[in-house]
């Protein structure tokens, strides 16, 4: 290998300052930091050899051979050296990733990732705040050369190991170029910002706080990335004369094309690049830096002490096996991990087996070359290290063996003589943690999608079948670790009999402890591995002919009966003959007995014979299954009876091929079985540990505060979600001790063809009220499908209610393209219209605020619906979504009746003690222009200033997810698109066919009852018109064939427009010193959250809202969403039509004038206004405040109507039971079945409907809701 480092220092003594500027931007770019352009060239082609030559010779071990990393050979002392190396190492990654994700964020690419961005940003701040920093972080002056020698080795090689990793696991051109660059440039990169990590961090947080204010000002207006991608008519006099809204003045800052402004030069070269060009090129680079900063990260992180297992930093077992459960014929590889911590993680994906193979091949490799090397000392036969004190105190296990005969033989333990051979084994044993094989999954995927490579031919790792374990722990860990105790009743992994000796479980041993089964003879065991294997080959082809239903399963046993039968048959026959020959003679006849007697005698015997013969095995077996020579097992004992496998046998074949059957078991021990049902086949039988480690179920020993306890995970493919199974995924507490469960939204992915009771498609608002309302039935099966992520409550950024505004443009925003103005002498078109990319809709990404609306508004809902439509109906909908708090106790306990005990948590916002004389000023400016105050607002009528109700409890944001939460019967199917409902002659709706994304595959499942659409106003529509539900001239020009011509599909959409309108007041009287600059406030909100979910980061912000009534003026011409293409993958055309109507601008301009008013002529308030931001308003032009509405409006998000509630086709899509006219066992729940908007933000009504919808299911299906 390149020794790199030592020619590194010579290239970086005397580099100039100064960098050339850049025309288009670049990812891990050095001119920020006293690199020139030259020099960074040059740095990037030494990496790039360097990593060339590593990967040219792949049977080649690699070798960390910089012996002075540390100061000692001793085991504490190796480990503190690499932890040091490892903090400053991840300071600057995390500077290398702060940097590129800016670079994502400056330009608006979709594939910018806020979280990783946001995560580095606070660990920078975090190091450079702390007052003891951890070791490592010494400043310029302190840093000795030796230290930044041995960091530049450890970069060296980990970045080797990676590079030889990279290209073992796929052979794709693009996949191995691509890695190699981010490796080189990321190496390149972070040993430059070794010279002075502090002052190199505090220029990328410097960076940051500036691009960061600019875009919050753009946001404020409306003016974000989407403006980027604007196009405007070119019917646009006004602007063309210089008439901005602003009274002739030029055109704001922002919005001016200055020739002297390199970051708009920027902008302007990739805008006028095709948007696919510009889209490929962020998505490489995004798929480059992700790839590498995750893989970087990885090892990082691991060669750390963590704190979780409370053992000393140089006390630890890291360790990774890969066993081979299952049966002999539907082998089960099985791969397990023990981390630093102690937590077990582990999975029997076969991609991810796959992926984990080139892990263990370099671990194999590493110590193969320590071995062969005879310089290195490594002894593999040493039992203990006191008699040498040059000895690390570290053993490493490692064995790889390959084809179906791997797992015989017995691993054996190496123990390593210096720093360097810990290193040389650590690094590379580190590339199989579940974290970096998971990403380079993803990576691979993202990858095929990038490139549209085919996964299984070029991205796919060549591992054969194989088995593994790869382990390095400490002589502290043995002295520390309870599972080295005398008589201890567990081992640590490394140290289990699954690692050591025995990874093929099919052939599992007979029940026997561990000791038991090493003290038995090399002979004895040979012969028990053979009859076990024996067994279970002969088990497995009988097991082939067996017909397995959901509650027994039955065997063809006609030879028994035959056998019965015939046996039978000639007592009978012989009873016969017997007295038809000694009737015949009377001389041979028995004296005093009717020979005949004997006849009817061995007639009874044969019946006896016969029903012993039905009972002894099974407690009924029918006549018409007994004569056809087939016997049906009802229970696991019963089975056994038949068969005569053993019991064990059997329960490990039942629960390895689950998967493949629709067996459902009932107890009293069928926890491990995944379907489970009172009706089922019995399981009466007690599972063995042994049993279950061989179907790929291990347990765990753990510790909790009420004692010790056993637990099972479960590591088999039918409880995976798409990712290495986690021990809190999927686990059975076998001691009687309760344990946290974590909380699942999803069951198992369903399989191709799958059948459901109702299937609703969208999993947002409303999808998830009628899906759980539903699953209140636990025997109705319900499916969710939903295209976005499926696990909000995990998305900090989602569930911390300060981060909402960062939502809009995130990657959980589905960022529609929309028209907001087309008028004839205006034109806009621009995006993001932000709807929520997540399980839970926009719920999960709105604002908060919990308002019904006017009962004036609901009632004319009645020319649409009907009177049950009405307002009186309908408030109890409005009300039984939620749960009411007032923890503080500072409002009338007449609003508990805004819940009715829903799963949504519901509270007024938290009043902050900072915002207190702000929120007195509004008021009484408020009323000092002659308007009220009223918090109740909840009956009707909406009028004056009140205080906010909010979707947020206890810092934390609530959402219709929590309707699904904890429900069995529920699946979600996330990350998964629509394609067309399935509708048979008779316009029956039978399910739906989707695609995943990923895969592009497509599967089809079915409703037995109903399909339920609720994707929401944009997406609803365009499921409907590609279903062939539609207006007709839609259909016929995307050659989509029209099964009902419904011409209101799409069209009648209104939306509540917005302008921003800012004013700037004096310093002191808002959050930003809380939520925005760094300082000891920040520090301090942070902390208050952490502690206890309170102050500024758990509040939404909007403490006070305004309903006045002025003249209200409505959309007149047609606002409506239609198809573009017949792609389900493509967004439908949506225009919003603003201002159609110059009465709509009127309106807004006189909301506008009344907001001013308040703000600076009103008692209190206008004291501390000081000027409109960033520019004036032109309130006294009313031309002027014509282009002003027109620049600046934008929307307010809440759209309705695209489906619209009707009594027939000719009003609307749906009746009022929300089905959609024309075809049967179809209906559509969401928003875009609302009529007229509600004088609010919609959300409240969104869940009512929900929860109307879901009671209109349940009354037309009685037999399953009384």
């Amino acid at each position: 290998m390149a020794h790199a480092h030592l020619d590194y220092e010579k290239n970086t003594t005397a580099l100039p300052v100064g960098a050339a500027k850049r025309a288009k931007p670049k990812f891990d770019d050095l001119a920020g930091y006293d690199v020139s352009e030259e020099e960074e060239e040059k740095l990037w082609e030494l990496e790039a050899t360097r990593l060339l030559q590593v990967v040219e010779n792949p049977e080649e071990p690699l070798q960390f051979s910089h012996d002075n990393v540390c100061a000692g050979t001793e085991s504490k002392d190796i480990y503190q050296a690499i932890a040091a190396l490892s903090n400053q190492l991840l300071v600057n990654l995390h500077t290398c990733r702060h940097d590129n994700e800016l670079v994502m964020m400056q330009f608006g690419a979709k594939d910018h990732d806020a979280s990783a961005e946001l995560s580095s940003r606070s660990i920078l701040e975090k190091r450079l705040d702390e007052p003891e920093r951890p070791p490592g972080l010494a400043d310029k002056a302190n840093r000795s050369k030796q230290f930044v020698l041995s960091y530049f080795a450890l970069l060296d090689y980990i970045t080797a190991v990676l590079a030889r990793w990279v290209t073992l696991a796929a052979d794709s051109e693009s996949w191995q170029t691509g890695t190699l660059c981010g490796l080189s440039k990321y190496s390149a990169k972070m040993k430059i910002l070794v010279r002075d990590w502090e002052g190199y961090a505090l220029r990328s947080l410097s960076r940051a706080k500036r691009i960061t204010t600019e875009k919050s000002v753009l946001k404020a207006f409306g003016l974000t990335d989407g403006d980027a991608e604007q196009e405007a008519a070119p019917t646009r006099p006004a602007l063309q004369q210089g008439r901005t809204g602003w009274a002739g003045a030029d055109l704001p800052l922002w919005s001016q094309t200055s020739s002297n402004s390199k970051r708009e030069k920027e902008l302007e070269a990739f805008l006028e690049a095709d948007e696919p060009v510009t889209s490929m090129f962020f998505s490489e680079m995004a798929f480059i830096n992700y790839w590498t900063s995750s893989a970087l990260l990885s090892i990082l992180q691991a060669l750390k002490p963590g704190s979780r297992s409370g053992h000393a930093p140089d006390a630890f077992d890291i360790s990774s096996l890969v066993y081979r459960a299952g049966t002999l014929d539907s082998a089960m590889p099985t791969f397990i991990h023990q981390d630093r911590g102690g937590e077990i993680l582990g999975s029997s994906r076969p991609d991810f087996l796959k992926n984990a193979y080139p892990g263990f091949r370099l671990v194999q490799q590493a110590v193969t070359g320590l071995k062969s090397n005879p310089a290195s000392n490594v002894d593999p036969n040493r039992k203990t290290f006191d008699a040498d004190p040059r000895r690390t105190g570290t053993i490493v296990l490692v064995q790889l063996e390959e084809g179906a005969t791997a797992g015989d033989t017995e691993a054996q333990e190496i123990h390593l003589a210096t720093p360097s051979q810990v290193i040389t084994v650590m690094v590379p044993l580190l590339c199989t943690i579940p974290g970096i094989i998971n990403d380079l999954g993803y990576s691979l995927s993202r990858l095929s999608e990038l490139y549209h490579i085919d996964m299984e031919e070029s991205l796919s790792s060549r591992a054969p079948e194989y088995t593994a374990i790869a382990s390095i722990r400490t002589k502290k860990f043995e002295t520390q670790s309870n599972s080295f105790a005398p008589g201890a009743d567990f081992r640590s992994l490394s140290r289990s009999m699954v690692a050591t000796s025995d990874r093929y479980a099919a052939r599992s041993k007979p029940s026997a402890n561990t000791n038991a089964w090493h003290s038995t003879s090399a002979e004895q065991k040979e012969l028990v591995l053979l009859k076990a294997r024996q067994r279970r080959e002969k088990l497995v082809q009988e097991g082939r002919m067996w017909d397995i239903e959901e509650s027994s399963v039955s065997i063809k046993c006609a030879k028994y009966v035959y056998t019965v039968l015939v046996s039978c048959g000639a007592i009978v026959i012989g009873g016969l003959m017997v007295g038809i020959f000694m009737g015949e003679r009377e001389s041979g006849a028995l004296q005093g007995v009717d020979p005949f007697n004997i006849a009817s005698f061995s007639w009874v015997l044969a019946g006896f014979i016969i029903l012993l013969a039905k009972s002894i095995r099974v407690n009924e077996w029918p006549w018409r299954d007994f004569l056809l020579g087939r016997v049906t097992c009802r229970s696991l004992s019963e089975l056994r009876a038949v068969t005569g496998s053993d019991e064990q046998d059997l329960i490990h074949y039942l629960l390895t091929k689950e998967a493949e059957n629709v067996l459902i078991a009932k107890g009293p021990y069928n926890q491990m079985f995944v379907r489970k049902g009172d009706g089922g086949f019995s399981i009466d039988v007690k599972p063995e540990i042994r049993t279950l480690m061989a179907c790929g179920v291990i347990f765990v020993k753990v510790a909790s505060l009420r004692g010790t306890a056993l637990v099972c995970l479960d590591f088999r493919r039918v409880g995976e979600e798409g990712h290495p199974n986690r021990h809190l995924a999927r686990r059975q507490d076998l001691s009687g001790i309760p344990l946290k469960q974590h909380n699942r939204l999803t069951m198992q992915k369903p399989k191709n063809g799958d059948h459901f009771e109702f299937i609703v498609v969208g999993g947002g608002t409303a999808g998830n009220v009628v899906a759980g309302r539903l699953a209140e039935n636990t025997n109705a099966s319900i499916l969710v499908i939903e295209a976005g992520r499926g696990d909000p409550e995990n998305v900090e950024m989602i569930t911390t209610p300060s981060s909402a505004m960062d939502l809009r443009g995130s990657e959980y925003d589905w960022a529609y393209k929309t028209t907001m103005v087309r008028r004839e002498d205006y034109e806009r078109i621009e995006k993001p219209n932000t709807r929520g990319k997540v399980l839970g809709g926009s719920s999960s990404l709105n604002y908060f605020t919990w308002v019904p609306g006017c009962k004036s508004t609901f009632d004319k809902w009645a020319e649409f619906g009907g009177e049950e439509w009405s307002w009186d109906p309908l408030v109890h909908y409005l009300r039984k979504s939620a749960t009411y708090h007032d923890d503080p106790g500072l409002y009338s306990p007449e609003f508990k009746k805004l819940g009715l005990g829903g799963p949504l948590d519901i509270s007024h916002a938290e009043l902050l003690g900072d915002l207190d004389d702000f929120r007195k000023r509004v008021t009484s400016a408020w009323e000092s222009q002659g308007h009220k105050v009223e918090d109740n607002i909840y009956d009707g009528e909406m009028n004056g200033l009140t205080h906010c109700c909010d979707t947020i409890y206890r810092g934390y944001r609530t959402g219709s997810y929590l309707f699904i939460k904890d429900k069995p019967n529920v699946t979600v199917l996330d990350n998964t698109y629509s394609k067309k409902l399935l509708i048979d002659a008779d316009r029956q709706v039978k399910g739906i066919s989707v695609i995943g994304p990923n895969t592009g595959q497509e599967q089809t499942f079915y409703a037995t009852r109903e399909v339920v659409i609720s994707q929401g106003v944009y997406e609803s529509p365009k499921l409907l018109m590609l279903s062939g539900i539609g207006p007709k001239n839609q259909l016929t020009r995307y050659a989509i064939d029209t099964l009902v011509d419904s011409r209101h599909v799409g069209q009648n959409m209104v939306d509540h427009p917005g302008v921003p309108f800012v004013l700037r007041v004096k310093d002191g009287y808002g959050t930003d010193d809380h939520l925005l600059r760094k300082g000891a406030k920040f520090d301090a909100a942070v902390k208050h959250y952490e502690d206890s979910k309170s102050g500024p980061k758990a509040s939404g912000l909007l403490e006070l809202v305004g309903f006045p009534r002025i003249d209200e003026y409505l959309e007149k011409d047609p606002v409506e969403v239609t198809l573009q293409s017949n792609d389900p993958l493509v967004q439908p055309a949506i225009n919003l039509n603003f201002f159609a109507d110059d009465l709509d601008i009127i309106a807004v301009r006189e909301g506008i004038r009344f907001s001013y008013d308040i703000l600076t002529k009103g008692e209190g308030f206008k004291d501390i206004v000081v000027s409109e931001y960033p520019w004036d308003m032109p309130l006294d032009d009313n031309k002027a405040m014509h282009h002003a509405v027109l620049d600046r409006c934008q929307t307010a998000f809440h759209p309705t109507g695209t489906c619209r509630l009707s009594k027939d086709i000719s009003q609307g899509v749906v009746d009022p039971k929300l089905k959609v006219h024309g075809v049967k066992g179809l209906r559509v729940i969401d928003a875009s079945v609302i009529p007229i908007i509600p004088d609010c933000r919609i959300q409240n009504s969104v869940y009512a409907i929900g929860e109307k919808g879901a009671d209109m299911i349940k009354n037309a299906h009685h037999d399953l809701y009384t």
